[in-house]
């Protein structure tokens, strides 16, 4: 993956990767055409050539004309 998105400066700074009862809290403003879908929080990882994500899909965030804060809890819970 680095020769599509260079180096994790992230991760080679050495920040935890371990997101599980995280807090993580935007302040967004736009415009967005719905049409039935919504704006999640996606995580990937990359180990031993094998690539996976999720979608924390519980906690959708709301996207309004006007900033607007809002916070997820990144919770181990698989219904989210």
């Amino acid at each position: 993956m680095n020769e599509v998105a260079g180096l994790n400066l992230f991760v080679r700074a050495g920040y935890p990767t371990d997101f599980r009862n995280a807090r993580l809290t935007l302040r967004l403003s736009g415009e967005l055409i719905v049409h039935g879908t919504a704006l999640y929080r996606l995580c990937q990882a990359v180990r031993n050539g094998i690539c996976s994500g999720w979608l924390l899909t519980g906690q959708p965030f709301r996207v309004t004309p006007d900033w607007f804060e809002q916070t997820v809890s990144v919770v181990p819970d698989e219904s989210q």
